[in-house]
């Protein structure tokens, strides 16, 4: 049939103008298998220069190869639109001369994102910097340097002066990198990872501070290893007029500790004259910053601007006590920082996500708090708890807050009734939620309080697309199956560690919550004794969008025969599937080799390229054979089941 045919249509008869908007929706990596199809668009993907303005591996960085990578950098006139390159989580390149020759050839680079390339001291460091003449962006993992000080500037001194933005990774007890920090003038925000150090101790790492301070910055944000501890006093001595900064370390929401410092933050009027930031003049010997933000200080003179008789006390924004030394009590009441930010700047505005610290009784007030932010999407809750024995339920609670002026127009406020719970009218409160973690802490008294029952009340939560539980002593898991039949649009799904039982005492529920999902795309589990794997597996399977699966099994010894058939099947059903790990600490070192090599054989068979797996007992597995890289994950860092909108990354070794 000819393709001239006015009834068939063809990308082709587009314009540039549109074909280039249509393009831009993909990722770089896949870009290249569409500009390897014809002239057309081998000129447009490799030669237009809005697309190539932006060039982002990082989306399942680890299927990139490093022809995907060659292919924009092959031509030097072209290498010159490159503006932006983002090659974090990509595992097919290597420090030194490969990536000098790729990323390096893009002589107008202003933003360059290389985190995860190990360099293996300052010099190769130095010998990529040097080609990005024009660098403002930097994002990278700080070397584990060996190198004196006068060395480390007098190689990496030009590069710094030019950055405005600098993010890095960088070992506790790093001699140079903080000094390396001051010596960059035009510096405005400075992000850092710690992580911990390898044979180094703070006595062992005299730290060498430059008298420069870095006169532009705006922001630093710090989290990891020994934050607190180490660095923040030694960040805050080099702050530039340090009392007009802000310290939003109770804001900041990440699995490990840290803190984020701010100058000149922006505040509302009605939220200046109401002292939502406070200062410490006593404390200035320890945290010296001219301000401080909770919270809770904040949310309730926000309540108090839009709203009509707002309580002067709730149970779940209790003030934190400052103690001596300036550590300060978690804050029951967490916002993530940006907004944060932009509720000082604008009190009108929307925030979409609230961390409760606060154990939930009948008649708390969560709910109360929650109704004056109805768009909310994401909530972090730790216990739901029962009355406790000897007390009663408040004679009058109220169900939500009214606006401003609203009790002109006639509308009321009716108080809840006795058979409903603070936990019931939350949900009700917060319709628009979408992401929902739940998690306990490790604490006997805690677990014998815990309300069960109102576990089930999840389900109304119709628009769920994210559940994440943890360490919550259930019986049983009927919850589970009303939350499989009523939130149909479940694409995200991790457990972990529930119920405290042996074998697992949910298992079946669990089944049967699978056998009603459809749209799962991540599913990740870490449980004691399922005994039920393939089955697991081949619920599963129903879920043909499904991307990623974890299973961590500590104990029992499911079937290996019926395990490697139920692999099989998920594999070749889910053709989307790119993530798969089966761990298993009491697997024999046989079944584990011969699981690694039938899904080495089912890759193969399957071509699947990008597939990668780590199978059976980590205790047995060859490291020598990680030579292949994609065919085992290794997890960075621990992972975050609890943690919002974090990714965890994935790399695979050297």
């Amino acid at each position: 049939m000819s393709t001239s045919d006015p009834n068939i249509f063809n990308i082709l008869y587009f314009p540039d103008e549109i074909l280039v908007i249509i393009i831009l929706c993909l990722e770089s990596r896949e870009r290249v298998a569409l500009g390897c199809t014809c002239t057309r668009f081998d000129n447009l993907v490799f030669g237009d220069r809005e697309l190539l303005r932006n060039l982002d591996f990082s989306k399942n960085g680890r299927l990139t190869t490093i022809q995907d990578i060659q292919l924009y950098f092959n031509n030097d006139n072209c290498c010159e639109y490159i503006l932006k390159v983002n090659i974090m989580n990509v595992l097919c390149i290597a420090p030194g001369e490969m990536l000098n020759n790729t990323i390096g050839k893009a002589i107008n680079l202003v933003d360059v994102n290389v985190y995860g390339i190990k360099f293996n001291d300052v010099r190769e460091l130095k010998s990529f910097l040097e080609l990005l003449i024009h660098i403002k962006r930097l994002t990278i993992d700080w070397p584990d340097e060996d190198e004196r000080y006068v060395v480390c500037r007098d190689l990496l001194k030009e590069p710094f002066k030019r950055l405005h933005y600098l993010s890095a990774r960088v070992s506790a007890y790093s001699r140079n990198f903080l000094p390396m920090v001051q010596l960059s003038d035009e510096l405005k925000e400075l992000r850092m990872v710690t992580r911990m150090p390898y044979n180094r101790t703070p006595e062992s790492t005299p730290l060498v501070l430059e008298l420069e301070k870095p006169k532009n910055l705006q922001i630093v944000q710090v989290r990891g290893w020994h934050t607190l501890q180490w660095f923040k006093k030694r960040i805050i001595n080099m702050l530039p007029n340090r009392y007009v900064w802000t310290d939003f370390q109770l804001v900041d929401i990440t699995r490990q500790p840290g803190f984020y410092l701010e100058r000149s933050v922006k505040l509302c009027p009605q939220l200046l004259r109401s002292n939502v930031t406070e200062t410490v003049p006593y404390l200035n010997h320890t945290y010296p910053v001219g301000w401080f933000l909770l919270s809770e200080t904040l949310l309730l003179e926000v309540m108090k601007v839009h709203y009509e008789d707002v309580p002067d006390n709730f149970c779940c924004l209790r003030k934190c006590q400052i103690r001596q030394f300036a550590y300060i009590d978690e804050e029951p009441c967490l916002l993530e920082i940006e907004e944060a930010k932009r509720l000082l700047k604008d009190s009108k505005y929307q925030i979409s996500f609230l961390h409760f610290k606060h154990s939930i009784e009948p008649d708390c007030d969560v709910h109360l708090l929650a109704s004056a932010f109805p768009n909310l999407t994401t909530l972090v809750l730790s216990h739901i708890v029962k009355q406790k024995v000897g007390t009663q339920r408040r004679n009058y609670l109220r169900s939500h807050l009214i606006k401003r002026g609203a009790a002109a127009f006639g509308k009321s406020n009716p108080p809840i009734t006795v058979k409903e719970s603070s936990f019931e009218v939350l949900i009700r409160n917060t319709p628009h939620v979408r992401d929902l973690t739940i998690y306990s802490k490790n604490n006997c008294d805690v677990f014998s309080q815990w309300d069960l029952d109102a576990l089930v009340l999840i389900s109304r939560w119709k628009k769920l697309t994210t559940l994440r539980l943890g360490c919550i002593p259930i019986q049983n898991g009927k919850f589970l199956v009303e939350i499989g039949k009523c939130c149909p649009h479940l694409e995200n799904v991790v457990i972990n560690n529930l119920g405290f039982t042996n074998p697992c005492n949910y298992t079946r529920d669990l089944l049967e919550m699978l056998t009603h999902c459809r749209n799962l795309k991540d599913f990740s589990i870490d449980q004691c004794a399922i005994i039920e794997v393939s089955e697991l597996l081949t619920c599963l399977s129903f879920n043909l969008q499904l991307e990623s699966v974890r299973v961590r099994n500590h104990d029992g010894r499911p079937c290996p025969e019926n395990l490697m058939e139920s692999m099989e099947h998920l594999i070749q059903t889910c053709t989307k599937l790119t993530t798969f790990a089966f761990i298993n600490l009491l697997i024999s070192k046989d079944d584990s080799d011969n699981m690694v090599i039938g899904l080495r054989r089912i890759k193969s068979e399957l071509n699947r390229r990008g597939f990668q797996y780590e199978v059976g007992n980590p205790n047995f597995l060859n490291l020598e054979s990680k030579g292949n890289p994609k065919d085992f994950i290794d997890e960075d860092e621990p992972p975050g089941f609890f943690l919002p909108k974090l990714e965890l990354r994935i790399s695979h070794g050297p």
